[in-house]
């Protein structure tokens, strides 16, 4: 909705929820007409305006109360109904908001598991900027509530957050290779790697891979594409790829390791 009509909206739902408002001091009580206020957007079907702003309205009462999951769900409800907003983008910009308001440490603790959840989550689908500026605000968070467990969690996405990003630079040379030529063996190799081993595409990658320059993935993806169903070969698969993960560099190696957890439990299913 334009500003005028955001005005007016916001307007009506002051003067309708004027008690509500009067009363929205303490972190409860806003977070509470945040749950309603959610709620009325939800049920609200003829005024889209109007329902915009009681999702604003909701999720900026949950940043004041200090509770990223409420003002989270609030960003859920925008983007599922206004395609224009991203809500990547706008969940790490609330984010920034509770960060800055943060009191307490239950605060801090919440906010650092969100924002882990939505850097894991942004870079599921490949968006790195915002997965760094998540990782790295869990990492502070987690930091500031001394909460140890989080915090390494929090240093081992806010690691791949950035091997991924460094990564991913290389990627788009190589696919705008891979456009002009698709046989290309060094962009091969390189879009393969990211797509198999950092994405988990493992079809689409290994078709790029047993045409890479790598001899030993070169190897393994030929033997991915034919899915061996014996036992003992998913067992060697796995031996082979717990090998070649020794000598892959950090963004690759875990996830090489986890391929051969893969396959030594397909194994043991047989």
């Amino acid at each position: 909705p334009d500003p005028a009509t955001q005005a007016a909206s916001l307007k009506l739902v002051r003067d309708l929820f004027k008690a509500d408002y009067a009363n929205a001091k303490l972190a409860q009580a806003k977070l509470k007409l945040s749950k309603k206020l959610l709620e009325q957007g939800v049920e609200t079907r003829d005024n889209p305006a109007a329902r915009y702003v009681l999702f604003l309205e909701a999720r900026d009462l949950a940043v004041d109360a200090g509770d990223a999951r409420a003002a989270l769900g609030a960003v859920d409800e925008i983007a599922k109904r206004y395609l224009a907003v991203s809500a990547l983008d706008l969940k790490v910009q609330v984010l920034e908001k509770i960060s800055k308001g943060a009191k307490t440490t239950d605060v801090e603790r919440g906010l650092a598991l969100s924002s882990l959840e939505l850097a894991e989550t942004a870079l599921r689908v490949g968006n790195y900027p915002v997965a760094k500026k998540a990782a790295v605000l869990g990492d502070a968070t987690a930091d500031r509530a001394k909460a140890r467990h989080i915090a390494r969690w929090a240093g081992h996405v806010s690691r791949q957050a950035a091997d991924l990003e460094k990564e991913f630079a290389a990627v788009r040379t190589a696919q705008a290779v891979l456009r002009q030529n698709g046989t290309d063996p060094d962009a091969g190799l390189t879009v393969g790697r990211f797509r198999a081993l950092l994405k988990g595409e493992w079809e689409a990658g290994c078709a790029l891979l047993r045409n890479g320059t790598d001899p030993v993935l070169k190897a393994l993806a030929e033997k991915e594409l034919s899915q061996p169903a014996d036992p003992s070969e998913q067992s060697a698969l796995g031996d082979e790829w717990f090998a070649a993960a020794e000598k892959l560099s950090p963004p690759f190696k875990s996830p090489a390791q986890a391929r051969a957890v893969y396959w030594y439990e397909r194994a043991l299913e047989g």
